[in-house]
């Protein structure tokens, strides 16, 4: 009976080794789970970044064509209307001329 309680022992330490080998075994598939999570979620906010900052250039590309354009548009409006000032002060330049000589040199 002593030799069986032996052999019982000895198995129950065996199973105990397979069971604490088995635990170190997921332990390590866990930790190596985790480290691949971690890898992979660095890679996927690098490259979230990387597209952010691809759109933000691209946003501000856009915002500055089109103020370059806005301005263009002003720019041209005023140079229209100073062309269509000067028109108008020139055609009128001959009359105010004698208007003028006429008040002074009666």
């Amino acid at each position: 009976m002593q030799a069986q309680g032996e052999t019982l022992l000895r198995e129950l330490v065996d199973y105990e080794k397979t069971l604490a080998a088995d635990v170190d075994k997921a332990k390590e598939k866990a930790a190596s789970i985790i480290n691949e999570a971690e890898d992979n979620a660095r890679a996927s906010l690098a490259s979230a970044r990387k597209d952010a900052d691809k759109y933000a250039q691209s946003q501000a590309k856009k915002a500055t064509t089109a103020s370059q354009k806005a301005r263009d548009k002003v720019l041209e409006a005023a140079q229209t209307d100073v062309a269509a000032l000067q028109a108008s002060a020139k055609k009128h330049q001959a009359e105010a001329v004698a208007l003028i000589v006429e008040r002074v040199l009666p």
